[in-house]
């Protein structure tokens, strides 16, 4: 397992030349990308309205676009030659040229678009339209919109899978009423050759929020964090993280099912505000940024999918929660238990499964591994920055 990451860097944001604005201006990179070469960064900057090209080297800023409608979710073509930006505001991609730094086009879409999942080899775009509750298709060889798929309610993210199969998106609001003890945000799977839905994957019952997603190499499984809401206990447990707690639920892709869910936080210390999960290249390990604490969780997700499957080490089984088996004992003799992680702050913890870190600045949001997997770039959003953090 990667264990730990330190700050080797931050990039800060420097002001935007390319927006009328007064010169102290605000700087909120929100989402980053990598050019498949690993030696561009691209940043979405949603207050200063504009993408900011740095240099992933050193650090120095080779140019920047206005873009208007406030600029969210970044892509990057597998020529490395254009740069796809979701404009919220304005129901549009942009398309940037990176090597000339111009404006080449617009494509309409849905209502907020957000999120964006390139399919690199089938050559389409896949973008979440959270005001409109759709996923665009887009035939980035006609530069058309060719499909809108209805999914549950305010897509959020989107990742796709490794053969390019499936898109899984998360949903970050539940569908349905209020009076509803089950009610929970959903996970939406699509089947790239049908163009539709084809599951939904129903979170914990008191799940919102639901943020970033990551679907691993072989893509059997795919990872969503998401906010656990506990409605249904006593407000005095505020202290203990029982109100509302973090969460990472883990999904059987092939049976359109949900594995597991484990708790970020602690017994004494949250982990607020899971925004984006991104993984290693063996799939053993995850990221995931903490808007709320500052902080960068990473996750021995092997160890944990091997604990599920009932392999428990001698030394982690011999780790008493009082007087009785631990968790992950007790999941080895009944796989029914399972469905109790969503009520252990201590699992991961006493599995030594998980470790946070310090994100190099204040709310991080985005985040990006460059193609070595050396270097973890976070968007830093009320830094005005970005961290790079070293992944081993």
């Amino acid at each position: 397992m990667m264990m730990f990451l330190q700050v080797s860097g931050l990039i800060t944001l420097g002001a935007c030349r390319c927006v009328a604005a007064p010169a102290a201006i605000y700087r909120s990179p929100l989402s980053v990308a990598v050019s498949p070469d690993g030696a561009t960064l691209y940043v979405s900057d949603k207050t200063a309205g504009c993408v900011t090209i740095l240099d992933a080297a050193t650090g120095a800023q080779r140019g920047e676009n206005s873009i208007g409608g406030e600029p969210h979710g970044l892509a990057v073509s597998a020529d490395s030659k254009i740069l796809y930006v979701t404009q919220r505001k304005a129901n549009s991609i942009a398309l940037i040229d990176v090597h000339q730094g111009t404006d080449v086009g617009r494509i309409t879409v849905g209502s907020w678009p957000v999120a964006l999942a390139l399919a690199k080899h089938s050559k389409r775009l896949y973008c979440c339209n959270q005001g409109g509750d759709t996923v665009s298709v887009i035939d980035l060889t006609t530069g058309q919109r060719i499909r809108e798929i209805a999914v549950v309610r305010a897509p959020a993210f989107a990742a796709i899978s490794g053969e390019e199969s499936h898109v899984v998106v998360s949903n970050s609001m539940p569908g349905g009423v209020g009076t509803d003890p089950d009610l929970a945000a959903e996970v939406s799977i699509l089947d790239t050759g049908a163009l539709r839905q084809i599951a939904r994957v129903k979170l914990p019952p008191g799940s919102t929020m639901a943020g970033g997603v990551w679907i691993d190499p072989n893509g059997k499984w795919a990872y969503v964090v998401h906010i656990l809401g506990r409605f249904d206990l006593p407000v005095t447990q505020l202290e203990e993280g029982w109100v509302h707690t973090s969460a990472l639920s883990i999904i059987d892709l092939a049976a359109g099912v949900r594995l597991a869910t484990v708790l970020l936080d602690s017994l004494t210390q949250g982990a607020a505000d899971p925004w984006a999960v991104i993984g290693s290249a063996d799939g053993r390990t995850l990221w995931i940024s903490h808007r709320g604490t500052h902080e960068i969780s990473t996750l021995n997700i092997g160890l944990i999918h091997e604990l599920l499957a009932g392999s428990v080490p001698d030394e982690i089984a011999a780790r008493k929660e009082g007087a009785r088996d631990n968790i992950w004992v007790r999941i080895k003799n009944d796989k029914n238990q399972i469905e109790q992680l969503t009520k252990d702050l201590t699992a991961l913890r006493l599995a030594g499964a998980i470790r946070r870190y310090y994100s190099g600045g204040k709310g991080p949001t985005g985040l990006a591994l460059s193609p070595d997997g050396q270097r973890l770039y976070v968007a830093n959003y009320y830094a005005g920055a970005v961290g790079v953090l070293d992944a081993n």
